[in-house]
């Protein structure tokens, strides 16, 4: 419970708390300390990954200005049905949590708290309705003002960038207000800012003070006056250091900014040059292509692999789809600005000359038209599926919050699947095909009826073009909503359905999403939700929320759908002895018109101690003298007349017979530019990555690797 506002009430400090014995908190206590406040449930199907993420954040910034208010509530599937006592006791636990857990409120409606009404109304507008499940976040400045709220699906890492901000890395003693209440002894806590100084300074053994709201932390050994402070320098006498030792380097220095944004952690956006993306995609090579309709898109999309290793998706736009630079260089601007975990986020751009790129994180595990119209081994499941919906409105959500609210072009084809097969938006749609191009390329029977009309994309197009994904969604079909709406009209709902859901699918659930889908595809404009409504209607439509989608997908681990042969598997031992032999074996049979440059540049004399250079470097790698072997080949490369990739394979193994790791991934990179189709090459690159200690690259060029050596040994 807390104490009603008056009429004056302009921050979070005018109000008092309960903490779960029922004493009294004044969060006055907690000006000039950063807060997330949050909705707890013990039995919610987000419970386990809020709590380890919240736990996480508190962790690493406990001690630099934040601190995590949780309020248990039952109100939301009563999902939260324990005495206090036994919530306490549940979060310390199982979870350890450190962070205070008050007393059970309600958030919603006329018994609702009035610390909750404060967070929800005023200058929030449209951040004025109820909270819509557990987990709902709030993050209050120093001042104690409300700076955003968060979506229960909303992970608590992804706000780590906001938090950031807002606390600025307190480095310094920050904290000068401090609980005035007694602990769960009894005793009388220190109310006086000079003596807690004092106390500092000389280094009385301190110990945290342990509130009844967390009681399981009892007699902690760690400074934490006010819940949430960073003491610099001094902190080190109250962790048991000695006086003059040295504090802790990261509290004296904090941590340097970095690039993370919405948990995701990237670079900023980066214009590149025509070369660099050249080498990324090893000159734009056939091979590399991964559009929908390959040579013939419009626009085409080539996978690639930066200098860094960091894998690229290019999208190379028609000469004319943007013959001024200055409108093309704006808009990726602004869209490069977007950062989030549920977008495919745009890196950067290239306009040189007459082309014109966008360079986006690639996503390697194929579109929602593959996974949901033309899947293989099973059907996707009913939780994946709304999965996908909540996601793709998150990302629309968060889109038009920054001012991006048109989407072109919104269809099955623009979401694409991570590592993880988490779905993403890909940010492509965020700018059009050309500067003066349709915003729809789809079949006109999927098109908002306004845009048929004017030929203008507006933000409530997109939310009917939302409208159909969810047709898609439900029907595992892309049916025209023309015919969607008569289904519905004659209210069957069977036969819009998707039959391979059957004894998945409720009835209420599919009644459900039939209604929103219908509200998205009004045929007045006005008549359609916004973004954020869409999401508060998806989220109580989620199942199994804590299972990884690449479980719901049906893919049991990272590896199982990518087996790997015994080279492959050689390679993840590194082998080397085993990929030696394998690359003695087969020669040179994959330098492709290799043989027939040879033979015709044999005639000059500069050529033939190019060759004999070549001839004793493979002798030499024959008989594992590598050091030879490397010497011989790099003569033959340095005269660069002729280009072979089996020479770079057999100088990078053996630079990594010679512990030489990184010159082995260069060789192995060159090798794939020269030969894009070469799994010796991607086998290489693993071998050196693993040797580099980045196995998590490793083992996506092992995946390609085996795809490779697969789509080989069946042609």
């Amino acid at each position: 419970m807390t104490t009603q506002p008056s009429k004056d009430s302009t921050s979070v400090y005018d109000f008092t708390v309960k903490d779960a014995k029922g004493d009294d908190v004044d969060l006055a206590t907690y000006k000039g300390i950063v807060l997330l406040i949050v909705n707890v449930a013990s039995k919610c199907g987000m419970t386990n990954s809020n709590y380890v993420e919240l736990n996480q954040l508190y962790q690493k910034y406990k001690d630099k200005g934040l601190e995590i208010l949780a309020f248990p509530c039952n109100q939301f599937g009563e999902e939260e049905p324990g005495s206090n006592d036994e919530i306490a006791e549940f979060v310390c636990t199982r979870f350890k949590s450190e962070f205070p857990i008050f007393h059970k409120i309600e958030v919603n409606g006329d018994n609702s708290s009035p610390l909750y009404k404060f967070l929800k109304s005023g200058k929030w507008g449209i951040f004025g309705d109820d909270i819509q499940w557990n987990f709902a976040k709030f993050l209050v400045d120093k001042d104690g003002q409300v700076v955003d709220r968060y979506y229960p699906t909303t992970s608590p890492l992804s706000l780590e960038r906001d938090i950031r901000k807002l606390i600025e890395i307190v480095t310094g003693l920050s904290c000068e207000r401090f609980y005035k209440k007694s602990d769960v002894g009894g005793n009388s806590v220190v109310e006086d800012q000079t003596l807690m100084r004092t106390a500092i300074y000389n280094q009385s053994p301190f110990t945290f003070p342990v509130f009844h709201s967390f009681d399981c932390f009892e007699s902690l050994p760690l400074l934490r006056v006010g819940m949430g402070c960073g003491f610099s320098n001094f902190t080190a006498c109250c962790t048991g250091t000695e006086q003059d030792g040295p504090a802790p380097q990261a509290l004296v220095d904090g941590e340097n900014e970095d690039n993370a944004v919405e948990g995701v952690d990237l670079p900023k956006f980066h214009e590149f040059t025509i070369e660099q993306l050249r080498r990324a995609t090893s000159g734009f090579a056939v091979e590399n292509i991964v559009s929908e309709h390959g040579e013939k898109a419009p626009n085409v999309v080539y996978k690639g692999r930066l200098d860094n290793q960091m894998r690229i998706a290019v999208k190379r736009f028609n000469r004319n789809a943007w013959p001024e630079a200055q409108p093309f260089l704006e808009e990726a601007r602004a869209v490069g600005q977007l950062r989030n975990q549920r977008l495919v986020n745009l890196l950067g751009c290239c306009c040189e000359g007459e082309e014109r790129l966008l360079v986006a994180e690639y996503m390697p595990n194929d579109t929602l038209a593959k996974h949901l119209f033309h899947w293989e081994t099973q059907p996707m499941r009913w939780a994946m599926r709304m999965r996908v919906a909540l996601c793709l409105a998150q990302a629309l959500e968060y889109c038009t919050s920054k001012g991006r609210a048109l989407y072109h072009d919104l269809n099955a084809y623009r979401v694409l699947y991570d590592d993880d097969y988490n779905p993403r938006l890909s940010c492509f749609g965020l700018m059009k095909n050309s500067r003066d191009g349709k915003s729809y390329s789809t079949n006109l029977a999927f098109t908002p009826p306004e845009y048929l009309r004017t030929g203008r994309v507006t933000p409530e197009s997109v939310t009917y073009s939302f409208g159909t994904l969810l047709l898609d969604l439900l029907s595992g079909k892309h049916i025209p909503p023309s015919h969607a709406l008569d289904l519905i009209r004659d209210k069957n709902l069977q036969m819009l359905s998707d039959s391979c859901l059957e004894g998945e699918l409720t009835n209420d659930d599919g009644t459900e999403l039939v209604r929103l889908a219908s509200r998205c595809l009004q045929s007045e404009p006005r008549e359609r939700p916004n973004p954020k409504s869409v999401v508060a209607a998806l989220i109580p439509l989620q199942k199994d929320s804590e299972v990884p989608s690449h479980v719901l997908m049906g893919i049991p681990d990272g590896t199982a759908a990518f087996p790997l042969s015994p080279l492959g598997e050689a390679c993840l031992r590194m082998d080397l002895t085993a990929l030696h032999e394998v690359m003695e074996k087969i020669g040179y049979k994959d330098d492709e018109g290799a043989a027939t440059e040879l033979s015709f540049q044999m005639w000059t004399n500069q050529m033939q101690e190019t060759l004999n250079s070549k001839k004793k470097g493979d002798a030499a790698f024959r008989h594992k003298d590598f050091k030879t072997a490397i010497d011989s080949y790099s003569v033959f490369i340095d005269v660069g007349t002729m280009v072979s990739p089996t020479v770079y394979a057999r100088r990078s193994l053996c630079y990594l017979m010679s512990d030489m790791a990184e010159e082995a991934l260069n060789d192995a990179m060159q090798a794939q530019v020269i030969s894009p189709v070469w799994y010796i090459a991607f086998y290489l690159q693993a071998v050196a990555l693993l040797a580099l200690g980045k196995e998590n690259d490793a083992q996506v060029a092992l995946k390609e690797g085996s795809s490779l050596e697969t789509k080989k040994s069946t042609n």
